[in-house]
């Protein structure tokens, strides 16, 4: 059954034996990310060899650019995702990821896309241009100040498009602590710990387990939270307890440390999500004119509900588990709040104050001394000094890909980039 609610509310073509539904929910995704899908249709020039044949073609900005064009056409109420499945498998074929007629994991495919988007930007436009950094970006710092000699590592940039966080660590953490927000979880559940930052040549201290602080140096359009489970078919009482933690609106207070009025002041609200069950996914995402969730399940196209609950209950009953979720930025204070009827309400969570430190029964480390808040003053001090054009990279470093492997829905990727 096919009901086609809106002109951008259309399905795409899944015929038997082609697999394509990891890369048709993020397709849907990403058009269905107005922030996205407004910048990239104001990204005209790009870098593309348009000597290519279809069958040859490697651009997925043109193959992402001609699918997007038929959300609008009136004449075509099914989309063929086909050109953009040509387009990575012949820009992946040496490492045998996502062939045609091969079924993928779709976070993967999230990442993928993205990365050849970036690839897609002219060096002569500059980083600033890429709208895959301005839209999905998360870019950081890295830094470890040991809690006994109060030495400080040298900061590590680092650069990625999903935050991704374990589905059974983050249930964990809400048991114990059901009061904090969404983003407070997946901060305690991510924390890093390292020992002290001293080589072996000056006597590092011992037995010490200090955090890694994170220092976010932009504001992302879209927050994109990849969820990983044990196992591809977990049970539906944690299905459930994972989706009920979700909520409808973050902020970045409680997801990393922030040097900016600007990064204080962000809100981001849950615009949909991607599930998957049995080799099968499909996508919701809340429709506004509709006032209602929709599932997008390849050519199928269907209302679920005015309520958040109407979500929850098909995702029960057909046993599927969160994999990504997206939070958009709002642009104003008078932008479009979630449905009211979205059932999880906001926690409340520890104080602006608390937000960088975690609980002692979690760390076992006390607050820092004021020296190590003068450090960390001055360090946020030189991180903003040192920010490039885009608001986010520091001058000098130059992104390369990490090497990749199948994630095959249990094990973390490390896909992305990082700095040299």
């Amino acid at each position: 059954i096919l009901v086609v609610l809106m002109e951008d509310d259309k399905g795409l073509l899944n015929s038997r034996g082609e697999n394509n539904c990891f890369l048709n929910v993020v397709i849907q995704s990403l058009w269905h990310l107005s922030i996205f899908r407004s910048r990239f249709f104001e990204w005209n020039v790009h870098k593309c060899d348009r000597s290519q044949s279809a069958a040859e073609a490697t651009c997925v900005h043109c193959a992402l650019t001609w699918i997007f064009s038929y959300y609008s056409d009136p004449d075509s109420s099914l989309i063929p995702p086909k050109l953009l499945r040509q387009t990575l498998n012949n820009v992946f074929r040496e490492q045998n990821r996502f062939q045609m007629g091969d079924i993928d994991d779709a976070a993967e495919a999230l990442e993928a896309v993205l990365s050849c988007l970036h690839d897609n930007t002219r060096e002569e436009d500059g980083e600033e241009s890429c709208v895959v950094h301005n839209i999905f970006g998360i870019n950081t710092l890295s830094l470890v100040i040991c809690s006994t000699c109060k030495e400080t590592s040298e900061p590590t940039p680092n650069l990625h498009f999903v935050e991704y966080t374990y589905a059974d660590d983050l249930r964990a953490q809400h048991k114990k602590f059901p009061n904090y927000s969404f983003e407070k979880l997946i901060h305690i559940t991510n924390q890093e710990y390292k020992g002290c930052p001293k080589d072996d040549k000056h006597n590092p201290c011992p037995n010490v387990k200090n955090q890694v602080e994170k220092h976010l140096l932009n504001i992302p359009g879209v927050i994109a939270f990849g969820l990983v489970w044990p196992t591809a078919t977990p049970e539906v009482i944690d299905i459930m307890e994972t989706l009920e933690i979700i909520q409808p609106e973050i902020s970045l207070e409680e997801l990393f440390l922030l040097s900016s009025k600007e990064q204080a002041e962000a809100s981001y609200r849950f615009r949909g999500m991607i599930c998957y069950y049995g080799k099968h996914y499909n996508a919701y995402f809340y429709n506004e004119s509709a006032k209602q969730w929709i599932v997008f399940d390849d050519a199928t196209v269907k209302q679920v509900g005015a309520n958040w609950s109407d979500v929850l209950t098909r995702c029960q009953r057909g046993h599927f588990h969160p994999s990504v979720l997206f939070y958009e930025k709002n642009e104003s204070k008078d932008s479009q709040k979630p449905p009211r009827e979205f059932v999880v309400e906001k926690q409340d969570s520890p104080t602006k104050n608390e937000s960088s430190t975690l609980p002692t029964d979690i760390t076992g480390i006390s607050t820092q001394e004021t020296s190590t808040e003068e450090k960390k003053f001055e360090f946020r001090q030189a991180l903003q000094a040192e920010r490039g054009v885009r608001g986010g990279i520091p001058t000098g470093y130059r992104l390369v890909p990490y090497p990749t492997y199948r994630r095959n829905h249990h094990i973390k990727p490390p896909f992305g980039y990082t700095f040299l």
